[in-house]
């Protein structure tokens, strides 16, 4: 149990950080009043969801404790959401627009197979897994440096 804390920890912070990228999604927002804060208030929502999902890679990456579980509860109500405004029409110039929950879709669906792909080769031979967990230390330190950057960006 000691030994899986920390991957447990970090995995709480990805969850954290990739929470916006749910509030983003579920439900689009009326560019009537002002767009230009509209996209502002996501594209700040997107940076932070972004570093949520490059975390969630590095948990693959090092096969972190927790990371099936955080995997789950990002990707499947992202991939829920983008699916089900693809079938509902909205009134008046919204965003994300149709064509937008097309292009998070589809990469969504990509990073949760990017991800299965890294956690099968991760049970593999020796080899590949050793390469796949110096990948993620070699991340790690970017993944941290932009952590500090977005704290910076917003205090």
């Amino acid at each position: 149990m000691p030994r899986a804390l920390p991957g447990w920890l970090f995995c709480l912070i990805v969850l954290l950080l990739g929470a916006p990228l749910l509030r983003l999604l579920a439900q689009p927002r009326s560019l009537e009043p002002s767009p230009d804060l509209v996209y502002l208030d996501q594209l700040f929502a997107l940076l932070i969801a972004s570093a949520g999902l490059a975390g969630l890679l590095i948990a693959f990456l090092l096969q972190l404790a927790g990371r099936i579980l955080v995997a789950s509860a990002l990707l499947v109500p992202a991939i829920a959401l983008c699916a089900w405004h693809l079938t509902h029409t909205h009134l008046g110039p919204v965003s994300p627009t149709t064509e937008q929950y097309e292009w998070l879709l589809a990469g969504l669906a990509t990073y949760a197979l990017v991800l299965a792909g890294v956690n099968w080769l991760n049970r593999g031979e020796s080899g590949p897994r050793t390469a796949l967990r110096y990948l993620g230390f070699a991340l790690l330190l970017p993944w941290c440096l932009g952590l500090l950057y977005l704290g910076r960006l917003y205090y």
